[in-house]
This record gives C-alpha cells, structure tokens and sequence, in this order.
C-alpha cells in the first residue's frame, strides 16, 4: 500500500495518566495504531518494539522533558513527525519548541478535532519525504538497508548495540551499551574488550556505505554517538500503554 495512504503509528507522550488514556483512546476510535508512554524511558521502550511515525509531546514530565527528547528524536528519526501538545502557551516556549525540532506546536486544552486535523495534514507531508530512501535497520531479518541497492549484513548483538544507539541520540554511556552485550557484572573488563571490538566491527562495515568512516563516534570518557539517521523496523509487541 502506498504510504500516503496508510495511517501513521502514534506515540503519546503524557505523564498525566487521566489525559493520556483519553487521548488515546480517542485516536484508537479514529483508527489510528496509537500507543501511550508516560515518559521519555517509555518511549525508548516503544522505539525498539515498534515502527513509530509520529509522537504527540508533552514538555512537563518528570526526569526528561519534551523538549529534549524532541531533539534526540530529530537527530536520530529526521523523519518522524513531532506535534508538541501543552499547557505552555507562551512566545518563548513556543519559540523553544520549534526549535527543538517540532513540526506542530499546539496548546491545551486543543480540540479533538483539531489535533486530527493536524495529524491528517502533517501525515500528508511527511508521506512523500519518506519516498526518499533512507538508513533502516530490520531487527528481525538482522540487516541494515540503504534505499535497494544497500544491504549489510549484522550480527544479532550489532544489532542490539545499533538499536540502543539510535534510539538515544545524543551519547550512550559505555556502560549501557556493555550491559547489552554482557550480562555478567563481573567481566566488566571483557565486557569493554568486547564492545570495542564490536564497534570495530560495525564501523568497518558502514564505512564503505557512507561519505563519513567514523560514523560511530567516540566520546571522550563516556561512549559513543551514532551519526547516521536511521529507522528502526521492530519486531511487533503486545501492549498498546506502558506506565
């Protein structure tokens, strides 16, 4: 099916519950596959589980806010749609939202029809950029594809460390990523040994791809930063709310 004809995968973002349930389920009855995440943390889960087109955001949550996890998404996702839905209403915060990469700033309370009336046009708009080819990383056949004439083949644990990058634009604490590859807390140092070689390898099979050969970086005393847009293809998963 064409793209612009298919409804976009939605994520809300609330940590009010009483509002995010009610939400939701509005955009269930207008046929959208919607999902509610209470938090940035949660939203990560969703990512990893999931196709996500477009997230509606809160800026006032706990641990971290909107904005912020705006600008991770649009460094990590360029093609994801943003609409932030807030109480904020002034120019400034407006102006902070935009820039943290929004495509639609709305504030509450917002009509119901109104916010599907956003999502139908910003949906429209996003449908035919995603024409383009783009970077994707299917976790369930465990290769990553560029338009149809790219594809590299990846381990099952490269695959896990390139989800984890992605999804947490921005740096990755080495530690994160170690936990991801090695369970046992007391092999830290093959633990290290491991993922460095891990990164190795992935960078020397991404580099014959792409104009850039370090397009996972080292950050000095913390991890490492993924500079390559990518989309995730997940698995499917059972639950529609995490709390």
């Amino acid at each position: 099916m064409n793209a612009a004809h298919e409804r976009p995968t939605l994520v809300i973002v609330e940590d009010h519950q009483q509002l995010r349930e009610e939400l939701l389920s509005f955009l269930l009855d207008e046929g959208f596959d919607a999902y509610g995440a209470e938090s940035g943390s949660a939203l990560n889960e969703i990512l990893l589980t999931r196709r996500v087109d477009m997230v509606i955001l809160d800026l006032n949550m706990p641990e971290e806010d909107g904005v912020s996890i705006a600008k991770r998404l649009r460094s990590s996702m360029p093609q994801i749609g943003i609409v932030m839905l807030t109480a904020r209403v002034n120019g400034a915060d407006r102006t902070l939202g935009y820039q943290g990469g929004a495509d639609v700033y709305l504030t509450k309370p917002t009509r119901s029809a109104e916010l599907s009336a956003v999502i139908h046009n910003l949906w429209a708009r996003l449908s035919q950029s995603r024409a383009e080819p783009c970077w994707l990383l299917d976790v369930k056949k465990l290769i990553l594809t560029f338009g149809e004439s790219r594809s590299i083949a990846l381990t099952y644990v490269e695959v896990q460390v390139l989800q984890i990058l992605a999804v947490n634009a921005g740096h990755v604490a080495r530690e994160v990523l170690m936990a991801a590859i090695v369970a046992d807390k007391d092999i830290a140092l093959t633990a290290k040994a491991r993922l460095e070689l891990l990164i190795s390898r992935l960078r020397a099979k991404l580099a014959p791809y792409t104009a850039d050969n370090n397009v996972i970086k080292s950050v000095r005393g913390i991890g490492y930063q993924l500079c390559l847009p990518l989309q995730i293809k997940p698995l499917a998963a059972e639950p529609r709310t995490l709390n």
